[in-house]
């Protein structure tokens, strides 16, 4: 019997991907949560008494490696070892195996080489795992080492396949080790860890191959639940079960308007904010549905996503709308509509000229001075004008 948590994608303080400002509260919030997500891990780690955790990869960011980050994973990993709690870790391409880390982590955590290693433990009630994995030893260095994992071929033992790739349906960094499923299961694996992946994906779960997705998202293409999984069972079965420990969650959302009255507008936004605050830290980016005929005020809006904002920033359980877009069913139509086609074309028109015929032309017309989205933009501005003049005189 085993008990152990695979996570991946832990990216400590890697920057948030917003549109504008926060106050200084929320900021100081969705700078802490991938460091809080990481003790809820380490937290749950040692109340289960679990034999170890794997991280597939990515424990840092590349767009944010620093000394705070590598001090509290390093205080961390202190802590498990403690409590005789292993740490199996391949470092994936965020990592970068190539930068020195600033501290040097407790002896309880393995860290995988650039070249396939196994290891073996023994756990408390005597069970013998076998761990199997690579790290990534650069950035840009694309790695494919499947062919090197070891067939299992031991029986009463719990085989595990540690990776940071892509399953090939999958969209992300090239530099990935691309597999397919059949790959993995040729290794006659329990377990595969996979990481690389921001979203908590099952790819299969006879053997089990999972990704936990990202512990902590930081962009809104990262919404919903972050977390890891738990999973405990012996060499004949295994049970895996998804534990969610973000501390900020992303959503995006869309708000039928009944009114667009600056007054309705803001009560409706208001609403929707206290229907979901018992959900915990969010961030929003709003679409405002409108069927009607008029348009909303685009200068109305802003000023009322300012007033949204700032009535949140001191909430503890914030609701922060970071955006506000609309979707509306009678949009605005201009002569630059009408004229997309004709723009195109005339991106072609260059080359049409013939050389003997380009002196000529010339004489008459700068064809590279002339910006027709300009002039169409004029033309309709002059059209609007003359016709609030007829306005004027009927």
């Amino acid at each position: 019997m085993i008990k152990f948590i695979h996570c991946s994608d832990i990216r400590l303080d890697e920057p948030f991907q917003l549109v504008g400002n926060v106050s200084e509260y929320i900021m100081k919030s969705i700078r802490n949560s991938s460091f809080q997500s990481l003790k809820r891990v380490v937290d749950d780690a040692i109340e289960k008494k679990v034999d170890f955790i794997i991280i597939s990869g990515n424990l840092f960011s590349s767009k944010n490696r620093n000394i705070k980050a590598d001090d509290y994973a390093a205080k961390q990993f202190a802590r498990l070892k403690e409590e005789n709690i292993y740490v199996y870790y391949i470092q994936g391409i965020e990592d970068n195996m190539s930068m020195q880390s600033f501290y040097k982590f407790p002896d309880n955590v393995i860290v995988f080489s650039d070249e396939v290693q196994t290891y073996e433990l023994v756990t408390k009630n005597k069970s013998r795992v076998f761990f199997h994995g690579f790290s990534y030893k650069e950035h840009s260095h694309y790695e494919y080492k499947l062919d090197q994992y070891p067939v299992n071929e031991v029986n009463q033992t719990i085989h595990i396949g540690i990776l940071n790739g892509l399953h090939h349906k999958l969209k992300g960094e090239d530099t990935h080790t691309e597999f397919h499923i059949e790959e993995l299961n040729r290794k006659l694996y329990h377990y595969w860890a996979l990481g690389g992946f921001n979203r908590h994906m099952t790819l299969n779960e006879l053997p089990h191959m999972h990704y936990p997705g990202k512990l902590q998202a930081t962009s809104f293409m990262e919404s919903g639940d972050s977390g890891y999984m738990y999973v405990e069972g012996d060499s004949s079965q295994l049970n895996a079960t998804f534990v969610p420990v973000n501390m900020i969650t992303f959503h995006e959302t869309v708000l039928n308007l009944t009114s667009i009255e600056r007054h309705a507008v803001y009560q409706e936004i208001e609403a929707f904010k206290q229907s979901v605050r018992t959900n915990g830290r969010q961030l929003y980016r709003l679409t405002l549905k409108n069927d009607g005929e008029t348009l909303i005020d685009q200068q109305m809006l802003a000023q009322i996503k300012e007033q949204i904002q700032i009535a949140e920033m001191a909430e503890e359980q914030f609701v922060w709308i970071d955006d506000i877009y609309t979707d509306e069913k009678h949009a605005p139509h201009t002569l630059k509509d009408e004229f997309s086609d004709v723009l195109h074309d005339l991106s072609y028109l260059t080359l049409a000229k013939e050389p003997v015929q380009q002196s000529y032309i010339q004489k008459f017309v700068s064809f590279g001075e002339v910006n027709t989205e300009r002039l169409i933009d004029y033309g309709e501005a002059h059209l609007k004008m003359l016709m609030k003049g007829d306005r004027h005189e009927d």
